[in-house]
């Protein structure tokens, strides 16, 4: 049995070390794999307080996937990220 092949990464964030991570992390956005029509986002987010951050994975359509991004690297980033800029990154192939 072969392996799995690897998906397609189609952007990501800076690095960080956040939630005591001892090694560098990002958020990512893969592509659909095949056989399926979902993009998918990782990230990290905290589990509750004094906890360690687990990571987290979600699936959605190309359009939600996009925002999902934004949303995760603005809020890890500390910044404020509305509905719509995630269209003018350029980070993210369109």
């Amino acid at each position: 049995m072969g392996t799995r092949p690897q998906p397609k990464l189609l952007a990501q964030g800076k690095p960080r070390m956040l939630g005591g991570a001892t090694r560098g992390w990002r958020v990512r956005l893969y592509a659909p794999g095949s056989g399926s029509n979902k993009y998918q986002v990782y990230f990290k987010a905290p589990a509750g307080e004094g906890e360690p951050w687990k990571r987290v994975l979600r699936r959605a359509a190309s359009e939600e996937a996009r925002w999902i991004f934004a949303q995760a690297e603005g809020a890890l980033s500390g910044a404020r990220v509305d509905d719509h800029s995630w269209r003018s990154s350029s980070r993210i192939s369109r």
